[in-house]
């Protein structure tokens, strides 16, 4: 089974990346979608897929 974690700065990008990843037959890990803000004014989206 292959695990990747996901992550992008800008919401529409990472979206469009989650999708393409579900598209190519990757499934979410646990289907939660974290926002982690690092201090700099910007949020990081995160997301992991699994693949079998």
């Amino acid at each position: 089974m292959e695990y990747k974690v996901l992550s992008q700065t800008n919401e529409t990008q990472f979206e469009t990346l989650v999708t393409n990843y579900i598209n190519n037959g990757w499934t979410l890990a646990g289907g939660v979608e974290t926002q982690v803000n690092p201090g700099n004014g910007d949020l990081v989206y995160f997301q992991a897929v699994t693949k079998s």
